[in-house]
């Protein structure tokens, strides 16, 4: 996998552990997921990853990317 330095690009001012910061005052966290492998899971199980999933998004203000 390549690396970017970010920080080299205009928008961004800075970068601090997982969050960069643009000048233009927007804030950007940045996280990694990991799931299960697939078929690994019963109808249940994913049913519940899938409501958790889908009420953490549905909470979120408006203007967020996902």
């Amino acid at each position: 996998m390549n690396t970017i330095n970010l920080s080299k690009y205009q928008p961004i001012v800075a970068i601090k552990d997982h969050m960069v910061f643009a000048n233009n005052g927007n804030v950007v966290f940045c996280y990694e997921g990991h799931l299960p492998e697939i078929y690994s899971l019963s109808e249940k199980d994913f049913e519940d990853i899938h409501s958790a999933w889908f009420q953490a998004f549905k909470s979120l203000p408006i203007g967020t990317v996902v």
